[in-house]
Formats: C-alpha cells, sequence, structure tokens
C-alpha cells in the first residue's frame, strides 16, 4: 500500500503582502513550520489503521508534502492498494 498526504495551512494574516503574494504565486509556499510532517502522516496512518487497512505494516511507501493555501486549513489523503502476487 501506498499513501500520499498533502497538508495545506492558512496563510498567517501578519506575513506581509509581498510574503502572501509570493505564496499565491507558488513562488514559495513551503510551509516550515510545526506541525512536522512525519506527525500529519502518522496522524493519518493511525486514524486509517483497521478502517482502510488492517495494520499499517502494510504501507510500503509513503509520501507527502506540508503548503500554505490560499483558502483554509485541509488535508488531502491517497492511498494506492498494490495487488498481492
Amino acid at each position: 500500500m501506498i499513501i500520499e498526504g498533502f497538508f495545506y495551512f492558512k496563510i498567517p494574516k501578519s506575513y506581509s503582502k509581498k510574503r502572501r503574494q509570493e505564496i499565491l504565486n507558488f513562488t514559495d509556499n513551503s510551509y516550515v513550520k510545526k506541525p512536522d510532517l512525519d506527525n500529519c502522516l502518522k496522524i493519518v496512518m493511525d486514524a486509517l489503521n483497521k478502517i482502510a487497512f488492517d495494520d499499517d505494516s502494510q504501507i510500503i511507501k509513503m509520501t507527502g508534502s506540508k503548503n500554505y493555501s490560499p483558502n483554509e486549513s485541509n488535508s488531502r489523503i491517497a492511498i494506492a492498494w498494490l495487488d498481492k502476487k
């Protein structure tokens, strides 16, 4: 199983217009604050355990990203099940 997690965080109101525009133009929209990406992915794995998969040992690959969102904070999770051969 492969899990991808995309985590989006609202742009702080305290950011300057220039910084907000950089984020909105995707010049630099990386979110480099807490929570850590591995903790975000762990929360998803714990929440989906016994629902989307029997055990998180079935996960062979995880990827993720943290970025600012021009709108509200949100998360998107993609799961790919691999055929057993």
